[in-house]
């Protein structure tokens, strides 16, 4: 029963950005719309933020967002984990940063950012990369392993759109 909900939650939650999706007009609209709706579906997420390039060298900030309204402006990204996203085209969970015992970059890194919990996904589209998008959780609530399947779904879907609008 209990797998059921969450599942029926998950497919509510991509079509919901699909449909959003489908009305909207500009780059900086669909990734606003994509990170409203992330903030919808991840309670616990406190920031979040989408980097965008054709390189990893040239990746910009094209969305940040948080949901307390005090906050700073900024997401903190650690270029390994950035790396790993990036370049292995690899979405990354970090449940808790503390118990990462070095992977994905230093924890003692990761913690002094304020991140808690993390989850990261690339936005691939067929064989390219176009960038990422980073939640973190500074609190209590953490990321699971269905977070960071359903960001990745996210993630490729948002991808699509991001190439049809670049095209």
């Amino acid at each position: 029963e209990a797998t059921v909900k969450s599942l029926e939650g998950r497919l509510k939650t991509v079509y919901d950005v699909a449909q959003a999706l489908g009305s909207v007009r500009s780059t900086n609209e669909l990734l606003n719309t994509v990170m409203h709706k992330l903030f919808e579906a991840f309670p616990q997420a406190d920031r979040g933020l989408v980097m965008v390039g054709d390189t990893f060298e040239t990746l910009q900030p094209r969305v940040i967002h948080y949901r307390s309204p005090d906050g700073d402006g900024r997401v903190p990204v650690s270029r390994t984990l950035a790396r790993t996203v990036y370049k292995n085209r690899q979405s990354i969970l970090c449940k808790d940063v503390f118990d990462l015992g070095g992977q994905a970059g230093s924890s003692d890194t990761l913690a002094s950012f304020g991140h808690r919990s993390l989850v990261s996904a690339p936005l691939i589209f067929q064989d390219e990369c176009l960038g990422f998008i980073q939640l973190d959780a500074k609190g209590k609530g953490r990321f699971t392993d269905e977070s960071l399947n359903l960001l990745t779904g996210i993630a490729a879907l948002a991808a699509i759109f991001l190439k049809n609008d670049k095209l």
